[in-house]
């Protein structure tokens, strides 16, 4: 892993911030169009392992991982699959933009846990960046009008808690250049949890508009693509600056949420995002 600026981590970044965004509007779609919540984080997951699968195909990589890597991956699977109920749920509950504009305090959860693990140096621009940020969030609370929910904002933090964590793991365990077969056993075993809570709960409900299938569809896609490219510029320009970058995500969430989904945040809403 690089310690400077590579515009290749940030190009990926960049990738990842876009396309995460995508995945947070299909997802949108498909729950306007009435499937459940679950049903959308459980077509992501399948959906993201036939995508990465014919990539590393196509790349002529194989998906095996040592054992090591393997134990890690099917670790942080559960951790992602619980990471992604909260995000989705919250979804329910709030407006998408309102959801990660707070899920991005885990920028400042990636920094202060990996300065604590000694992963990364905190430099005052960082840390001036991080409060900056973060203080934007307060703003984003201080709203008591109708359409924000604290049950949403809570799922919300949660989830950023979960994948501050996430993140942190695979930059101090994780040591290869391509993280795209560790990233497909994530997902694999992410899936599996999601099958049997599918089974148990009976909540695998499909989405019932054009609309709905048209996200309920290109979710999975989007999120293949987002997920690999945070990774793999995690490897390049380190966790912290790739988190950075990742707040580009929430604005086009918030533009993207007013035009494609009808969200209108209010006014202090939009300035702290």
């Amino acid at each position: 892993m690089k310690s400077n600026w590579s515009w290749r981590g940030i190009a990926l970044a960049l990738l990842s911030a876009v396309t995460f965004s995508g995945t947070s509007i299909t997802a949108g779609m498909a729950m306007q169009g009435h499937a459940h919540p679950m049903s959308v984080i459980a077509i992501r997951f399948f959906g993201a392992i036939v995508v990465l699968y014919v990539l590393l195909r196509l790349s002529g990589i194989s998906p095996c991982l040592n054992w090591r890597e393997r134990t890690i991956a099917l670790t942080l699977g559960i951790l992602q699959a619980s990471q992604s109920y909260f995000l989705y749920t919250s979804f329910t509950h709030i407006p998408v933009a309102l959801t990660m504009i707070i899920f991005y305090v885990f920028p400042l959860f990636v920094a202060i846990l990996s300065a604590m693990l000694r992963l990364e140096r905190l430099t005052w621009p960082v840390v001036a960046g991080l409060l900056v940020a973060f203080s934007g969030l307060v703003l984003v609370f201080n709203v008591t009008e109708e359409g924000f929910s604290v049950t949403g904002a809570q799922f919300a933090i949660i989830a950023a808690v979960l994948w501050s964590v996430m993140v942190v793991i695979i930059a101090k365990y994780i040591n290869r250049d391509d993280t795209r077969p560790v990233t497909f056993h994530i997902q694999f075993s992410a899936a599996l949890l999601f099958m049997v809570m599918l089974v148990v709960s009976g909540n695998f409900q499909l989405p019932d508009t054009t609309r709905g299938w048209a996200g309920f569809s290109m979710l999975p896609v989007f999120y293949a693509v987002a997920i690999t490219a945070f990774f793999a510029a995690a490897r390049i320009i380190g966790s912290v600056r790739t988190s950075l970058i990742m707040n580009a995500e929430p604005l086009m969430t918030l533009i993207l949420g007013a035009f494609i989904l009808g969200q209108f945040l209010t006014t202090p809403q939009l300035v702290g995002g």
